[in-house]
């Protein structure tokens, strides 16, 4: 009986100190394209930068929508499972008839659900 109790007692602090709470959220650092910066129409486009999360990732999403009404004209979702740090580096070619304010968004979430964005607004010129 006594060996039962004290196993018990064992199992018991383990399962507390196994429980950790993951209580910081993914990191997301866009590097390019850069605030302001314009790009031209038909050129290729470096969308670069880095996700990380102490615990582990479990998704993310690389984003363009245009700034006037967010239509999306660019999108993909990285591999990135159980990873603690992904560097990212994703090119698209834009073609737009006249210059148009855009907006990158990048979404990191971790096991937590716990979710980190930046996003970036750039023109693509005619």
């Amino acid at each position: 009986m006594k060996k039962l109790s004290l196993f018990t007692l064992f199992c018991f602090i383990m399962s507390i100190f196994a429980c950790k709470k993951d209580n910081l959220k993914p990191v997301v650092s866009i590097a390019t394209p850069t605030t302001s910066q314009s790009v031209k129409s038909n050129t290729v486009l470096n969308m670069t930068g880095t996700v990380s999360d102490d615990s582990g990732l479990h998704e993310m999403s690389i984003s363009i929508v245009q700034a006037s009404d967010g239509k999306e004209l660019f999108k993909i979702s990285p591999n990135i499972l159980n990873k603690k740090t992904y560097s990212f580096g994703e090119t698209w070619t834009p073609t737009v008839a006249a210059d148009t304010k855009v907006v990158l968004t990048v979404k990191a979430m971790d096991h937590s659900d716990l979710l980190d964005s930046k996003s970036v607004e750039f023109t693509i010129t005619k």
